[in-house]
């Protein structure tokens, strides 16, 4: 949800007045920065997240499906609006 807010963010960003723009700029980096800035100035805070271990090799594993998903969803996007000699370019690129 987050990722298409901020897209929505970027597009409305490059239709407005320069100073509008410049602050919604400011605000999303504001907002991706914070969660670093608070553990750089509270430490204390790492030792909440969990440990690294191979409980990570499987959560990478599971999340990658959906991203393969995404990913045939765009090429099938991607297919409908370019046709397929394009997209038999693409999958050579690929």
């Amino acid at each position: 949800m987050h990722r298409a807010l901020h897209g929505l963010c970027l597009g409305a960003a490059l239709v407005m007045p320069a100073p509008m723009a410049v602050a919604v700029f400011l605000m999303l980096g504001l907002g991706l920065a914070l969660p670093y800035v608070a553990v750089s100035l509270s430490p204390g805070l790492l030792k909440r997240f969990p440990r690294p271990g191979p409980w990570m090799d499987r959560l990478k594993g599971v999340l990658a499906f959906p991203m393969y998903g995404a990913a045939l969803w765009l090429v099938w996007v991607f297919a409908r609006q370019a046709g397929a000699e394009s997209l038999a370019l693409l999958m050579t690129g690929a």
